[in-house]
């Protein structure tokens, strides 16, 4: 008997047929799914990507860090860094551990290490698109005046606003050498072999001259200033300001414009702030208010009677900072930025430093180039890094200080922190300081083989802390540590024990939902099979019965 089918009766048994199929392609799906980001979702909307630092020299572990669009708990995504004659792959984790902040959060962080890469700019690809670019330079660190060495104290000179290399050596050669130079006034003059005096061949950085309505003020980016800095290595900064203004400040590093008449005097005074830890010798007319600073901790600043000095035979004059505090003589450059000498409580000071230098610094290769954000006396660790240059210690006490353990919370390092929450502006306009409650900047800190933490602590308490064990990763010792994947380390962990949640041909145990989904996917599938092949004997039968 010929089986009669109607149109309704077809169109049933196509749609089951279409059915099976898809219950078909569903569970086959399951086996398949290895992208967390597919290339049609990409897009300036759903992701950024950052290089930190932006730009540094051979050597440099950079950190990568972006935030992608999540369509599952997959925790790495493999990236491509492209340079002029080769590709390397790096894989980004949302495992909670490579400074991507949250576990499963949707940005990803990884690092890539330039040692042994050919300078150039390079740029980081997903699927052919890129992402960022940053570049990979040989340091471009220039000794402008004094001794070379190790055991040297260091200057380096950051350019602003300069087109071209000569012009702005030649301006540091006049801030050092002039009449009313750095090197013509004590005790710098008589301890010209103790300084290297540095200058960065570069671009340079943005600075903005008479910024927060104070015609002597500069503003730089901060962490702009660091990355520049460190092509050297360095003990001090100073950024140098292709401006005619007269201008200066100082807070971590000392600013002022180089084209004025004063300007050798001004940067004087300002290294007197940044790498003395002088205070100036008039009177503000705004005192700090809640940071509650100590002005009579500074060295050159007394309480009533000048006990401070009295055995040098100094003098005893009201006003130092605050009308409160006493300075040890009428005038002298940290009062006035056009008188050209230190007075002796100063030079004593700046001598004591230069004597203690050799104790205090610490030599390595490289260091920890940690980000901060400061905001309204909270810190937080925005980053690490690995800059190829020694740490740079500070000369200031503070509030603030960081503590590098082992993986046993044993202390291997640890030191003051200076943040530039305050900036000193030049005697003769408001006499105002300017109160920053928001900071951007970078640390360069000492480098140790078995660090694993870091912390920032305001007073002995822990503001913020971060694993360092990434960056001093001992991959290959046969041990599945912290932060380690069988991606990143597969010589020590399999896939099973390393607590990385990545799809692939089998359920990985350690996506949490990843054998629930898969198996729900699975139930979904073997379902909408069964019931389209119920739906088509029915049909059938049906129709064998007409």
């Amino acid at each position: 008997m010929a089986l009669e089918l109607s149109i309704k009766t077809l169109v049933v048994a196509a749609l089951s047929l279409i059915g099976i199929l898809l219950g078909l392609l569903l569970i086959n799906q399951i086996s398949n799914i290895k992208d967390i980001i597919p290339k049609s979702q990409f897009g300036e909307e759903n992701f950024y990507l950052e290089v930190e630092p932006a730009n540094s020299q051979v050597g440099t572990v950079f950190l990568l860090r972006g935030e992608f669009e999540k369509i599952d708990e997959t925790e790495n995504l493999e990236i491509n860094i492209k340079g002029e004659q080769r590709i390397d792959q790096v894989n980004l984790f949302d495992d909670g551990k490579h400074f991507d902040f949250e576990k499963g959060d949707g940005i990803y962080a990884g690092f890539f290490d330039s040692s042994g890469k050919t300078p150039g700019s390079y740029q980081v690809l997903k699927d052919d698109q890129a992402l960022a670019s940053f570049d990979i330079y040989s340091p471009g660190c220039n000794l402008i005046d004094g001794k070379p060495g190790k055991n040297k104290i260091k200057f380096v000179f950051v350019p602003s606003g300069y087109q071209d290399y000569l012009s702005f050596e030649k301006d540091v050669k006049k801030i050092l050498s002039l009449d009313s130079g750095i090197l013509s006034i004590e005790p710098f003059s008589s301890k010209k072999d103790e300084f290297s005096f540095l200058a960065v061949d570069s671009k340079g950085v943005r600075c903005n001259v008479g910024c927060n309505g104070q015609p002597s003020f500069v503003c730089c980016n901060d962490k702009q200033v660091y990355e520049e800095a460190s092509r050297c290595n360095f003990d001090s900064i100073l950024v140098l300001v292709n401006d005619n203004n007269l201008c200066g400040q100082a807070g971590s590093y000392a600013k002022i414009c180089a084209g004025h008449e004063k300007a050798g005097l001004v940067a004087t005074h300002e290294i007197g702030h940044s790498f003395a830890d002088l205070a100036d010798e008039y009177v503000y007319e705004d005192i700090y208010g809640h940071y509650q600073i100590e002005f009579s901790e500074a060295p050159n600043c007394a309480e009533a009677g000048c006990n401070k000095w009295s055995t040098i035979g100094e003098g005893c004059f009201e006003g130092c900072t605050e009308n409160s505090l006493y300075r040890p003589t009428e005038t002298s450059i940290m009062r006035d930025a056009g008188v050209p000498w230190f007075n002796i409580v100063s030079e004593n000071q700046i001598n004591s430093i230069i004597k203690n230098y050799a104790v205090s610094r610490i030599e390595t290769e490289k260091s920890f180039y940690v980000g901060l954000e400061y905001n309204n006396e909270e810190i937080e660790i925005d980053s690490v890094a690995i800059k190829p240059v020694s740490p740079v210690i500070t000369n200031q006490k503070t509030d603030y200080t960081y503590s590098i353990k082992d993986g046993n919370e044993i202390e291997i390092a640890s030191g003051y922190v200076f943040i530039p929450i305050i900036e000193r502006q030049l005697e003769g306009f408001e006499n105002s300081p300017i109160i920053n409650q928001r900071v951007r900047t970078s640390l360069i800190l000492p480098f140790r083989a078995n660090a694993k933490s870091i912390q920032i602590l305001k007073n002995n308490e822990v503001l913020s802390s971060a694993d360092l064990a990434l960056l001093t990763s001992s991959c290959g010792n046969n041990i599945c540590e912290y932060g380690e994947n069988h991606v990143s380390c597969s010589i020590d962990c399999s896939q099973n024990e390393d607590d990385l949640c990545e799809y692939s041909d089998t359920c990985d145990p350690d996506c949490e939902n990843c054998g629930l989904a898969k198996n729900n996917k699975k139930l979904i599938g073997f379902s909408l099979i069964i019931i389209c092949l119920i739906t088509l004997v029915i049909v059938f039968l049906k129709a064998r019965k007409k």
